[in-house]
This record gives structure tokens, sequence and C-alpha cells, in this order.
């Protein structure tokens, strides 16, 4: 073996090994490497043991040639085809695994959060704007699911990015087996977890940073201008703010001189540039205008200082093997490119190539970022928002790794191109195997709830939600619980007291809404749920003033309305049923609750005629639900026509 083969050999066998061995370890701050500890004991050895052959040279090399037939038969189908189109095929064949293995939760990050928000309604988000106006309009387009528009937008975008790490490999190859190497590191990293129907706001924006860096390269190459990867930082940062960490980059790229260049200085450049940090600063500034709270930057900030068993700062041994724990996830073979270029050719490293110096400041303000930005759901379920990080380090390992050779005059790359793509599935696939398993996904969440229970409410919540979709009422309960342990607040008392409606344990509700009260005297739904409660053991009086009470802290609160004239058509009091009902119809003309009740009331106190008026009012403004409105009336008894 040659000297690069033995370091290869070597930092593959260590990133194997410790797979192995963190595969027994699912409880312990080991999550970038674990996930084999999610796949049972005999099929996990069997994988473990089919990527060590790999290492076995003459193993190594028989792989190689069985797949190099291949790839050559279908170079030479697709030879007489243009470059682009045959990017674009494999990127509309690459949608089949990336929907097919899609993830079957949305636990990690804020999946519950934004779906959510776009089926209420909202169109807007401080941090993702962009971002989240495309995943709301495409909701109301298309009118379905929202998380099934996140997944497939997740999915679409995957497609893209193989695209476009088709594009890039071909730019840092000059040879074949080059592109095939840098296409297998690129579309092998853990991040390519956000292109398999992953519900969170990090897809498109890490598209537009690998964009970024394509047209970067391009322009440094001098075959485009500093428009083109000006615009695409630009889009990047609308898509969502993390991106605003490789604006020093654009600056680099600003001052510095492309190949065929003359000078470096170029005064439409640096027009272009200002133009850019300007429209950013007014975005921020109208951004920070629409937020409701003011917060100052440093509450993104990882803390500095803590008591060991305290808060999660920056310097804590916590933080610090999270980092690393996140670029193994994401980029293992990025960091075995770097190393080889330590130990076989550091001081060859020509400082004066301008792309090398590029990628060096992207990986420098990458791990910047990664340290000071503050995981606010603890890292190992924050990951997402450091997706992009090991971006920079990987093209840097790739680029100069690919320089190394040409100048050793190292032809074969047989032995290195099948160790590193061998190591690199077995790093990323695990991981998007888990999270396509139901299951598996809820057991490797629970594990990292367990590692950080100062942050563990938010994740409570979100398997809440999960189990409440599930129908499984007793486990969402038990998760409302557990956040309490966390922190007490008035959202998890709702739904936790919600929950005990759903179970007919209506006194735990009635003491879980009244909890709410005692935080927040001016909770409207703690008012609401309280007299829900009420109502259901048979408290009418008390249920009725709770209602009232709801009203009156949030006069627009029109289940309010709603239940109180149920609850007063059940005690006989039609009159009044009336005109609460009619005051939800003012606040509201569409809400159809409202003119139902009231027509149920109009028709016990023996004007059925002034509740059929009453519907037609209603289908006048809402034709489309005639056939509702039909069905509704036939229980009554009551002919609409």
């Amino acid at each position: 073996m040659t000297r690069p083969e033995k370091v290869v050999s070597f930092a593959c066998a260590s990133i194997i090994l410790v797979h192995a061995v963190a595969s027994f370890f699912p409880e312990e701050r080991l999550w970038g490497v674990n996930q084999l500890a999610y796949i049972p004991l005999v099929p996990r050895w069997i994988i473990i043991a089919s990527v060590f052959l790999m290492l076995i040279p003459t193993v190594n090399r028989t792989l190689y040639d069985v797949l190099a037939r291949f790839f050559n038969l279908a170079e030479k189908n697709l030879k007489k085809t243009h470059r682009y189109y045959t990017y674009v095929f494999f990127s509309l064949v690459s949608l089949v695994p990336f929907w097919m293995f899609k993830t079957k939760t949305h636990l990690l990050g804020d999946g519950y959060l934004r779906a959510r928000d776009i089926m209420g309604g909202a169109k807007f988000s401080v941090t993702e704007p962009l971002d989240f106006y495309l995943h709301a309009l495409t909701y109301r387009l298309l009118k379905s699911d929202g998380f099934q528009i996140y997944s497939l937008l997740s999915c679409l975008g995957g497609a893209l990015f193989v695209f476009l790490a088709l594009w890039l490999s071909c730019l840092l190859g000059k040879e074949n087996k080059e592109r095939v190497l840098a296409f297998v590191i690129l579309i092998s990293m853990g991040s390519v977890q956000l292109f398999f129907g992953y519900v969170e706001s990090y897809t498109w924006v890490y598209i537009g940073i690998m964009a970024y860096f394509l047209f970067s390269l391009w322009f440094l190459e001098g075959k485009c201008s500093l428009i083109f990867p000006g615009l695409a930082l630009l889009f990047s940062i609308g898509l969502h703010l993390s991106a605003l960490y490789l604006l020093p980059s654009l600056v680099y790229l600003c001052v510095s001189r492309a190949r065929g260049e003359e000078k470096a200085f170029n005064l439409k450049r640096v027009f272009g540039v200002t133009v850019i940090l300007l429209l950013v600063g007014a975005g921020l500034f109208i951004l920070s205008i629409q937020h409701p709270d003011k917060i100052s930057p440093t509450t993104y900030l990882v803390s500095l200082s803590g008591a060991p068993e305290g808060p999660y700062s920056l310097f804590s041994l916590s933080h610090l093997i999270d980092m690393i724990n996140e670029q193994l996830l994401i980029s293992p073979i990025g960091i075995i490119l770097l190393l080889l270029i330590v130990f076989l050719g550091v001081r060859r490293i020509d400082r004066g190539d301008r792309t090398v110096v590029f990628l060096i400041i992207v990986t420098l303000c990458s791990l910047v970022f990664a340290l000071v930005m503050d995981p606010k759901l603890g890292y190992a379920r924050d990951w997402d928002l450091f997706s992009s990080t090991g971006l920079g380090y990987t093209i840097l390992g790739i680029y100069l790794t690919f320089g190394l050779f040409r100048r050793a005059k190292i032809k074969r790359l047989e032995y290195i191109v099948l160790a590193l793509a061998s190591t690199a599935i077995l790093s990323t696939l695990p991981w998007i195997y888990v999270n396509a398993q139901e299951e598996k996904a809820v057991q490797r969440f629970e594990a990292l709830l367990a590692l950080d229970l100062q942050r563990s409410g938010y994740g409570r919540e979100i398997l809440a939600y999960y189990y409440r979709d599930k129908g499984a009422i007793d486990k969402e309960a038990e998760e409302w619980k557990k956040a309490l342990s966390v922190i007490e607040n008035e959202r998890y008392l709702v739904n936790l007291g919600g929950s005990y409606i759903e179970l007919g344990r209506y006194q735990d509700a009635i003491t879980a809404f009244r909890r709410v009260i005692q935080l927040n005297p001016n909770s409207a739904d703690g008012y609401y749920n309280l007299g829900i409660g009420l109502a259901r053991i048979g408290n009418y009086e008390e249920a009725k003033k709770q209602y009232q009470m709801a009203i009156e802290k949030d006069p627009d609160l029109l289940d309010a309305y709603a239940n109180l004239g149920v609850l007063l058509i059940g005690i006989g009091d039609h009159q009044e049923a009336v005109e609460v009902l009619n005051s939800a119809i003012r606040i509201n003309p569409d809400y159809f609750p409202a003119y139902y009740n009231a027509a149920v009331a109009y028709s016990r106190m023996g004007r059925a005629k002034d509740g059929i008026k009453l519907l037609r009012a209603y289908l006048e403004r809402n034709p489309e639900d005639y056939e509702r409105v039909s069905n509704l009336l036939q229980k009554m008894n009551i002919d609409l026509d």
C-alpha cells in the first residue's frame, strides 16, 4: 500500500471502530456516531464487518473492478448525451430513494411547529422569512397537509441537491475517478438527511449555500461574474438567517483577483457587494421591526460561562463533545481528507491559491458559527441548524486532496475511492435508516432527550403531539407531565388538561386548568377549558361563569361563545343562548358552529324559521357548505327548503 492509502485506511478504520463502539452506548453523548445502536446486534456486526472488508486491498480492488465495469458501461451509453441532461436525469432518479426512505416522524427540530404554523394560516417567520413563505405559498396552492408539503419540497430539494453535487464534482475533479469520488463524498454526507422528506427550514438554505460555493469556485476560475455567488448568498440568507456566517467569504471574493484578471480591485464588483450588504442590513432591520419581542443578538449565542452541572456553556465539555458529534454526523469523510492533508502535504499547500484561501475562510466561519451559536433545543436535536457547517471543509479537503494527488502523480485512486465511499455509507445510511423507521426514530429521540434534561421540555411537547396524532392519548398525557417536570408553563398545562378531557379524567383536567389560571389570571384558554371540564361533570353554573370569564379575557375566542351557547341550550336558557351565539356571528360571520347552535336554540324555542333564515344567511357567504348544512339539519328534522 502507498502512504496515502495507509493514512486513509487508518482513518477509515478509526471511524468504523468509533461507530462500532458507540453502538453499545446509545444513552451516552455519542449521538453523532451511535446510529448502529438502533440496529439489531447480528445485522450490526455484519454491516461493520462488511465495511472493514473494504479496507483489505484485495477485496477492495476486486469490488472496485466490478463497479468500474458497470460505471464504464453507463458512461459509454451516456457519452453522447449532453452533460447537463445527464445531471437532470440522475437528479430526477434520485427522487425515488428520497421519497421511499423519507423520515416517518417529525421529532427533530421544529418540524411540528413549522407544519402546524402554515396549516394555521401563518405566512411569516423572522428567522427563515423566504423559506417559510415558500412552504406557506405551496400549502395554499396545493391545499394539502402541512407535513406533506414540507416532505414534498424536501425531496424536490434533494433532486436539486444531486444536480448541484454533480456540477460541483465536475468542477472539482479533472478526471472521472476524481469526479466520482467528489460526488460520492458530497452525497454521502450526513446532512443529506435534509432531503429525505425532512420537515424543517434548513433544506433549501443548504441548497442555496451549496450553490454559493459552486458559483464562488466558478468565479475564482474566472468563469462567471461575482453577481452569481452574491445573489446565491443573498438568496440563502433570505431563506434562513443562519447563512449570515458566510458574509466574510463574500467580502474576500470582492477583494480577490479571479483567474485571468490583472488586478483585484474592481469598482463594479465593490459596488455590487456593497449593494448586497446594504440589502442584507435593510432586511435585518425590517425583520427586527417585525419581531414582536426585542431580542439582543447575544440571546442566540452560547453562554460564555456556567457551572459544570449548570447551563450549557461555550467551553463546557458537553458543548465541545456535541460539536465533534455534529461534524462526525454530517461529514466524517471531510475530516478524514483534512487529516490526509495534514499528514501528507500540509507544507505543499499553495497559500497563494485563492480557492484555498476562500475555502479556509469559509471553514473558519463555519466552525466559529458552530461553536458560538446556541442550539436552543440542544445540539443533538438542533443538528440541522449546523448541517451546512461541514460543506466548507469537505470541499476544501476534496480540493486539496486532488491537488496533492496530482502533484505527487498518484494515479491509482481505486483503493481510496472505495475505502472512503464505504466509510461514508457506514456513517450515513444507518442515520437515514433509523429516521425512516418510526419505532427506532422515537427510541432514538427518547435517548436524545435524556442527554439534556434542562432543554427536554420542548422535546416532550413534540412527543406529546406525535402521540396525539397516533391516537395514543394516555402516552400524550404522560409526555405533558414530563414536560411540566422540566418547566411549568401555561401551554403544557392546557394541553395536559385537554388530554385528561379526552381520557375522561375530568377532575384531573379541572385541577390542571385551575393551575393555568393561577399562573396566568388573564388566560382565556384557561377559563375556557376549565368551563369544558366543569360542564363534563355537570357543574353547569360554574362552567357558565368560566366561559363568560374566557369571553371577557378574549372577546374573539369564538369557541367559548359556541360552548357557552350549547351549555345554555342544555339548561333551557334558549334566549340567552341565541344572544351569545349572535355575538359570535357578529365577530366572525363565517363561524359555522355559532349558526348551527343558534338554529338549534331557535328550534327549541319553536322559532325554526328564524333558524333557517340564519342558516340561509350563512350559505349566502359560504355556498360550498350547502351539503354540510343540509346534513346537520336532517338530524334536527328541519327542512332547509
